[in-house]
């Protein structure tokens, strides 16, 4: 499972005292997009050290570039009972270039910030597609199987062979993911899905009924593609 990037680092010596915290993370803190092409991210929000809170959210694009939270929610709630939620956001550009949007979250007068960078190409540009499958529901304690589709666009499977290295995980934490294939080299142009790793997620027993994200990078040198899974665990139906 592909680790979050953090805003933050604790370092606690032995002895001393940590106060209540958070942290704000990111699937993926380098993007990159088509003009005009809504991309999404993944906010994750953990408490540390038994912090209980509303923690605020507030996207800050630089010049160029527009950001939304979806859907509309400027809070996420964390406690004991919740010690990790998530929040979705979309990026759009209309021109090609490289931008930033730092997200930041607060509660009271602690906040923390974490930044993105968004890179959109022309459509002329080598890249690459990644194709997962729609949003699905899950019973609790079952694994379900689905396939990522990787498809080399314009002249990118012919500038020899591609390397694309693939990352998975779920938000909030509590499904288990795993990648068949976490390497995929694309020799040469392709309808999309002949390129294919299977991803399993699992639900384990004892894990809270509810909404969850599962999410996948797929990274060549500088361009990283992010795509999120909805998946609704439910319990299993009484005989």
């Amino acid at each position: 499972m592909v680790l979050l990037l953090t805003s933050m680092l604790l370092a606690q010596a032995p002895g001393v005292s940590v106060s209540p915290d958070f942290e704000v993370g990111v699937a993926a803190s380098n993007l990159t997009g088509s003009p005009g092409i809504d991309t999404p991210e993944l906010i994750n929000v953990t408490a540390l050290n038994g912090f209980s809170g509303n923690v605020s959210l507030t996207l800050s694009p630089s010049a160029g570039v527009y950001a939304s939270l979806i859907p509309y929610c400027y809070c996420v709630i964390v406690n004991s009972t919740t010690p990790s939620n998530d929040a979705q956001m979309l990026m759009t550009a209309p021109n090609p270039g490289t931008y930033t949007v730092n997200v930041t979250g607060t509660e009271g007068s602690v906040s923390h910030k974490v930044t993105i960078t968004y890179k959109v190409i022309p459509y002329s540009a080598d890249d690459f597609g990644l194709y997962v499958p729609m949003p699905f529901d899950m019973i609790r304690g079952s694994t379900e199987h689905f396939h990522v589709s990787l498809q080399g666009l314009k002249s990118f499977a012919w500038t020899g062979a591609q390397t694309i290295h693939l990352k998975e995980g779920s938000l909030p934490r509590g499904l288990i993911t795993s990648l068949s294939l976490a390497t995929i080299v694309i020799q040469f142009s392709a309808p999309a899905g002949s390129y294919t790793s299977d991803i399993n997620v699992t639900a384990p027993s004892t894990i809270p009924l509810g909404q969850y994200t599962v999410f996948v990078s797929a990274t060549n040198g500088t361009i990283t593609h992010l795509r999120l899974i909805n998946v609704n665990v439910q319990a299993a139906f009484a005989i």
